[in-house]
């Protein structure tokens, strides 16, 4: 089942909806005819356009067009010599841009963007100062970053969103905008990041938005917040959390009257029934978004309803139907360039093919589909994004630290100031202190008070050079903690990073979840590192007449437990690709021979000792029989109810003091068996009372509620998992492998 992609056009995020856009433009139309003057015409023409843009598209290009023809009049008119009429032609290139960037007219809509942005900085330079005309630039830089989001050219998106974020954060300094005004900013580069594949650094956009749409009460922001939040959470198979995050955006999507978002929730509860394999909710779901999509007439909308009732038709076998509405969103989408959308249609229409037996059109489709993967996708536009991003963040730190630079400098000269008036002061006070004594004292002891004033004076030159040492030795030390903390902070900064980048080539490198769904209809994967990146791993190879799987824990967690798991998977993959051991005991055996080799483990004393516990199964294709050997690791399988459990032979995968060769356990399968490997992380969890979960408890866990599907069953294991661990923090980490047969 293919995942929904979110497609919000970002221009109408910036709307505080309430009210119908097609009711304002309705009124609009009315009102028309009773005006008089061309100026006031031309306004309310584009008001027109963005109300109409999205319901009725062909009355708002022709609202455009009259707009533009009427602004063009005005400049005749005043002779080419009036800054307001240029300025009503800029606004209706502007809208006419508009209009073809609803209809995801890529080139249309980028032409009169041009034509509105050329002619504005004309305007600029000729009449007036550039902070008039940020609101402007922002509109159109924005719709700019919308037409290419929405072509799937995500690099050029970001730019023009971090252009528009520099102007408005230019508008907060100045103090003429306050910080809500970055709303619907951060919300769109949170859908930049998340059309590239990077799930964490969408998710922590979206809640900063729904943060200040909270806190400024705007409801239509909080909703569409709730929707991607819930997308993401869907995209890590969280279901619970997708859902209710979809019915949270729902209902108030439902009190605000924004259909649109309406038709969004429904496609995406859809899909979240869809990947808990609940069909039949699934098209209920789909045919309601389809029906509001179709009256709104919402084409790019429309093409991925139509790929998730493509895709769900055909893994329900009803290929003429999946095979219909694959054809229909593939024409949709070439009709409107979206690339992304051509991509995924041409997949769907190759799996239809291939299933129907038609190899030859299935194989055109699949060319077709990895032509607009590589367009989409490509590595370099990968790397300009992350570029951007980081150029952005490090011109960013630039500025906060001349900020402080400033506020060191305003400091200095207020201390300066503040010494200067201390010593004045000081001074002012011996000086009435002696006068006082010399009118008291008569004449006589004149020449002993003199010698205690200059003694006095002394004293205080030699206090004024300590206080102006003192300064000095602050100001170095200050300048000495500001240099380390940069110096620790830039550290910090390039270690998450790379931390970060490294759990995503280790995410690369272990199996897809189709190479899982493929081969089981039922299964799951309770895949929780303790840190970024992980000591767990789970691996799993289709060797034609065999498939074989692994649950593997390494020596350690984090970064040390990564480098050896990135050294098992390696492994593994050469074994695997060999296709030279007869059972799991021999693939195991190698295995701890590799990993020696490797590691240049020969057993001297005091030796480093890294290396990992595996349960590991060989399963025949007709899944009636398997081979299992484990090092330290059992097999379990859930029976009728009962718990079979395949013991492992304690010895590591790595040198030992006492080396046991690995007992193979040959496996007679029987239909709706319940297969279990793991890692020790889950068990050996502690609560606050500090007790383990242990081995009982997670037998019967596993026992429990074994008829439901294994979705359910992940779902109930985390649960239980998070309400037991409570305010404890994960001591290790936990891999889980459900399978049924």
């Amino acid at each position: 089942m293919s995942k929904k992609i979110i497609f919000l056009l970002v221009v109408v995020f910036l709307f505080s909806v309430g009210n119908s856009f097609s009711q304002v433009g309705d009124s609009l139309m009315k009102l028309l005819p009773t005006i008089k003057q061309d100026t006031e015409k031309i306004k309310i023409l584009n008001e027109i356009v963005f109300n109409y843009s999205d319901v009725f598209p062909d009355t708002s290009l022709k609202c455009a067009d009259t707009a533009i023809f009427l602004s063009k009049l005005e400049i005749k008119k005043n002779n080419k010599n009036n800054q307001r009429a240029f300025e009503f032609l800029v606004e209706s290139y502007y809208s006419k841009g508009f209009a073809y960037a609803y209809q995801y007219d890529k080139y249309m809509a980028i032409s009169y963007l041009d034509s509105a942005k050329t002619l504005m900085d004309s305007i600029e330079n000729n009449y007036s100062g550039r902070i008039r005309y940020y609101d402007d630039k922002t509109k159109i830089l924005n719709t700019y970053a919308g037409v290419y989001l929405d072509a799937g050219e995500y690099n050029i998106a970001l730019s023009f969103y971090q252009q528009v974020i520099a102007l408005k954060e230019e508008l907060i300094r100045l103090g003429k905008i306050d910080e809500s005004s970055l709303i619907g900013d951060y919300f769109n580069l949170g859908l930049v990041h998340y059309y590239n594949g990077n799930l964490e650094k969408a998710l922590d956009y979206y809640l900063k938005t729904l943060t200040i749409s909270i806190q400024t009460g705007n409801k239509y922001g909080e909703a569409m917040c709730y929707n991607n939040i819930g997308i993401v959470y869907l995209d890590e198979l969280k279901t619970n959390e997708a859902l209710r995050y979809f019915n949270k955006s729902l209902n108030i999507a439902e009190e605000i009257g924004a259909i649109t978002l309406v038709a969004q929730n429904y496609d995406n509860i859809g899909n979240t029934y869809a990947s808990r394999q609940n069909y039949s909710e699934a098209e209920r779901f789909y045919m309601k978004s389809l029906e509001l999509t179709n009256e709104l007439g919402n084409k790019q909308g429309l093409i991925f309803i139509q790929m998730n009732l493509a895709d769900l038709y055909l893994e329900t076998g009803k290929n003429n139907l999946a095979l219909n509405y694959a054809q229909k969103a593939l024409e949709n989408a070439l009709n409107i360039n979206a690339l992304s959308q051509i991509k995924s249609a041409y997949r769907v229409l190759s799996g239809v093919y291939e299933k129907t037996g038609n190899y030859k059109l299935a194989l055109e489709n699949h060319k077709q589909f990895v032509v607009y993967n590589d367009s989409v996708f490509n590595s370099e536009k990968n790397k300009q994004i992350e570029e951007m991003e980081s150029k952005y963040q490090f011109e960013k730190k630039q500025q906060e630290i001349e900020k402080q630079k400033l506020e060191i400098l305003k400091n200095k000269e207020t201390i300066k100031r503040q010494n200067a008036q201390r010593i004045t002061l000081f001074a002012v006070i011996i000086l009435v202190l002696i006068i006082l004594i010399i009118v008291y004292r008569n004449f006589k002891v004149k020449v002993r008070i003199n010698k205690e004033l200059e003694e006095k004076n002394t004293e205080i030159n030699l206090q004024k050079e300590e206080i102006t040492s003192q300064a000095e030795n602050l100001r170095v030390a200050n300048t000495e903690i500001l240099e380390q903390k940069q110096e620790l902070e830039g550290k910090h900064n390039l270690i998450k990073s790379s931390i970060a980048y490294a759990s995503r080539i280790q995410k690369a490198m272990m199996p897809f979840y189709e190479d899982f769904r493929n081969n089981f209809k039922d299964f799951f994967i309770l895949y929780k590192p303790r840190d970024v990146v992980s000591g767990d791993f789970y691996w799993f190879m289709d060797l034609g007449e065999k498939i074989i799987f692994a649950a593997v824990d390494c020596t350690g967690h984090g970064v040390p437990g990564a480098f050896v798991s990135m050294l098992g998977i390696s492994l593994l993959n050469e074994i695997g690709v060999k296709n030279k051991f007869e059972n799991a005991a021999d693939v195991l055996e190698e295995l701890r021979n590799n990993v020696k080799k490797a590691l240049h483990q020969t057993g001297e004393k005091n030796e480093q000792q890294e290396g990992m516990d595996v349960a590991l199964c060989v399963m025949n294709k007709d899944k009636k029989s398997m081979t299992f050997a484990g090092a330290h690791n059992p097999l379990y399988i859930v029976r009728n109810n009962n718990l079979l459990v395949y013991e492992a032979t304690k010895s590591p995968i790595s040198i030992f003091v006492k080396e046991k060769e690995f007992m193979c356990h040959n496996v007679d399968l029987q239909k709706d068996d319940l297969l279990y490997i793991f890692s020790d992380g889950y068990k050996d969890q502690f609560n606050s009372d500090n007790q383990k979960i242990g081995a009982k408890k997670f037998k019967e866990l596993l026992v429990e509620n074994c008829d439901s599907n294994l979705q359910q069953k992940e779902d109930f294991l985390l649960n239980f998992y998070e309400e037991w661990k409570g305010n404890y923090s994960q001591i290790d980490d936990i891999l889980i492998i459900g399978l049924k047969i």
